[in-house]
């Protein structure tokens, strides 16, 4: 009792209990798996854990393992045994060894929101998660404290999480001739990060992400990880063209975050002051600093295609919002890719846009101004969004005809 009727404290409260119960049955247990009932796992989700376990107990600077990757996304992800580090708790399947529960969280355990409490740097103090590039689990609940249908479509339904059997970490272990595992110590890590900073190609113009033969890139940019009055951060613009969370801190370590664009290796590079990135002296004289405004709809056309069986779909009528529009072809509306038809290109391919193409702002828009609309309204035109983030799969407009994403 004394948890109180909230969800949270709810939640928090019996994750206390369960966890101080498992350490006092299991005396002998250097380490509890947490789970919850609304995963999915690899096949090698188990393997996965024993084998980097020891990680936890040879680098100090380890908080926990994870087997989720917060940008884990279909087109994100490549090596199936690659591992990142984080200061941000990702949750969703982790390891949690019995001294950090014993010696520091069980005696401060929150009255609430626990994951909160564990990204707290009180908390981690400066140690890392350590998770793999191709996760290990996926969310597949739909209905939650704080998970409902459309937040699982727009942030978990796309992670692309392992498939497949024949990925072992016996043998990886034995092709390399060392622990996977000590590629993610601390020291090791950083001399990674710091070689692939120095050999890798610096991007100059955007459109070299659009494609080719695959190759290791590192896109500088700075750009606000904060909103400010309620407005989105700046940040978000920069990851809605890279399919990434729009959240900085998810996946970043020290202001990078890296993952797989166009089949290139790019390795991103936030020096914004509030990314806290500690990189920024790694940066050649003459290497360009991209800015949010860089991104603008269209930029990356070339690169951002509709994965999987997803498709553009032009509303048949002004004021039908994209739930309509792709239900009509048996589909349904994927609010995360609403963006990739947010540019003229992809507009001219629907619609007419005798009125042009203009940035504009609006939770309905890419769209199509009706020609009968008034003339303050842009008749004619097509309008992309400059805060395509903010558009949803609901909204509409009398007089626009919206361009969906649907799947």
């Amino acid at each position: 009792g004394g948890a109180g009727g909230g969800g949270a404290a709810r939640i928090a409260s019996h994750y206390k209990y369960a966890l101080s119960h498992i350490f006092q049955a299991r005396p002998d247990a250097p380490a509890a798996l947490v789970v919850e009932d609304d995963l999915l796992f690899s096949p090698d989700f188990l393997e996965f854990f024993q084998a980097n376990a020891p990680l936890l107990e040879s680098d100090a600077s380890t908080f926990v393992l994870s087997a989720w990757n917060d940008n884990g996304f279909r087109g994100r992800v490549r090596d199936p045994y690659a591992l990142r580090r984080t200061h941000f708790f990702p949750g969703l399947g982790w390891l949690l060894p019995r001294k950090l529960y014993k010696d520091e969280l069980e005696r401060k355990w929150p009255r609430e929101h626990w994951d909160h409490f564990l990204r707290d740097p009180a908390q981690h103090r400066g140690r890392e998660s350590v998770f793999p590039e191709v996760p290990r689990s996926f969310h597949n609940g739909k209905k939650g404290t704080f998970v409902d249908e459309s937040l699982q479509r727009r942030y978990f339904s796309d992670i692309d999480y392992n498939t497949d059997p024949r990925v072992s970490w016996r043998e990886r272990t034995l092709s390399l001739g060392r622990a996977p595992f000590l590629l993610a110590d601390g020291e090791v890590y950083e001399a990674r990060l710091e070689e692939l900073l120095s050999r890798c190609q610096h991007v100059s113009q955007l459109s070299e992400l659009a494609g080719g033969p695959p190759r290791l890139r590192c896109l500088w940019v700075e750009a606000g990880v904060d909103g400010a009055m309620g407005a989105p951060p700046a940040f978000q613009r920069v990851a809605e063209a890279l399919g990434v969370w729009h959240e900085h801190v998810r996946g970043a370590h020290d202001g990078v975050h890296e993952f797989t664009f166009n089949n290139h290796h790019l390795v991103l590079v936030n020096v914004h002051a509030a990314a806290k990135c500690k990189y920024g002296g790694l940066r050649p004289d003459g290497v360009r600093i991209f800015r949010p405004r860089d991104f603008s709809p269209g930029a990356l056309r070339p690169n951002v295609g509709l994965p999987g069986d997803a498709r553009l779909v032009a509303a048949q009528r002004t004021g039908e919002d994209c739930n309509a529009a792709c239900a009509r072809e048996g589909l349904r509306c994927d609010a995360w890719r609403l963006s990739m038809g947010n540019d003229c290109d992809a507009l001219k391919a629907h619609f007419a846009c005798g009125g042009g193409c203009v940035d504009s702002f609006g939770p309905e828009q890419p769209a199509y101004v009706s020609p009968s609309a008034p003339r303050e309204k842009l008749p004619g035109a097509c309008v992309v969004s400059t805060s395509p983030e903010r558009s949803t799969c609901e909204s509409s407009h009398p007089y626009t005809t919206r361009l969906c994403a649907c799947a």
